[in-house]
């Protein structure tokens, strides 16, 4: 299976709180360019992508990691990412769990899923405004 973590800006920009990874022109979002960013053992599978007005502008980024002491189930660095984002900012974030193949999104300091494609592209395009 394929883990992702995936970065939807909304309002803010959020420079500050990536750290590492590798800056993008602006590159257009391709679903076989983000497929074959995230696929290992690639330079850039590691870390999040990071979109910004319908445009990939980071890949390869660590972001701040949520607390382990609210869960009260285990969460691994990925999803502990995409929470610790979350709770510090407006950004939508997808997890796709490497272990499981499920999909997650964190909103709103919350970790909502699994969700089927389906639902996830629902909550994706309501939660961003597209719907």
């Amino acid at each position: 299976r394929l883990g992702a973590l995936m970065v939807i800006e909304r309002n803010e920009v959020l420079d500050s709180y990536y750290r590492e990874g590798l800056e993008l022109d602006r590159l257009p979002v391709v679903p076989e360019l983000v497929v074959s960013m995230m696929q290992p053992p690639g330079p850039l599978h590691d870390g999040a992508l990071v979109i910004r007005n319908d445009r990939l502008v980071r890949a390869s980024t660590f972001l701040p990691l949520a607390e382990y002491t609210r869960f009260k189930l285990k969460l691994g660095a990925r999803h502990r990412a995409a929470l610790g984002l979350a709770e510090r900012s407006d950004a939508v974030v997808v997890v796709v769990s490497e272990e499981s193949g499920d999909f997650r999104i964190a909103h709103e300091g919350q970790l909502d899923g699994p969700h089927s494609e389906e639902i996830l592209r629902e909550e994706l395009l309501r939660l961003t405004g597209n719907a």
